[in-house]
């Protein structure tokens, strides 16, 4: 059965920026990625970290991250969680995999929640086909 869920691909990808730094998020970002792809909450606040650490010259770091955004960090988990990360990553050479299936996992998300909004739509006899069609539109 096929799976809709990328959260293993998140947090590999997540993972991956700590092993292998600015090359590996910049790598991401020119593959498309983008911190709205994430599915989940604390994987976009990191990329945030990540591109926010990066512009201001620091390098991706548990520790470093830990320290300076530890309200944050806890609300998902703690320091156990942000450590979780650099395991989850089989090799930094699968970042471009792990960029297509987070990016295919948020269009799979956009398109479904375009058709509950239709269907919820349907059931109206005020809205038209044009209706329906635009919200599939999106």
């Amino acid at each position: 059965m096929f799976s809709f869920s990328t959260e293993s691909s998140e947090k590999a990808l997540v993972g991956a920026v700590f092993l292998g730094g600015e090359r590996v998020f910049y790598e991401a970002e020119s593959l498309g990625l983008r911190e709205d792809h994430f599915s989940k909450p604390g994987n976009r606040l990191l990329w945030a970290v990540f591109r926010d650490g990066l512009e201001g010259g620091v390098k991706p770091d548990v520790g470093m991250i830990y320290e300076r955004h530890e309200r944050d960090i806890v609300k998902f988990g703690g320091f156990s969680w942000l450590s979780s990360f650099s395991g989850a990553c089989g090799s930094i050479h699968h970042v471009p995999s792990y960029v297509d299936r987070v990016i295919a996992g948020h269009r799979r998300a956009k398109i479904l929640h375009a058709a509950r909004l239709a269907l919820e739509a349907g059931k109206s006899p005020d809205n038209t086909a044009a209706d329906i069609h635009a919200l599939l539109e999106g």
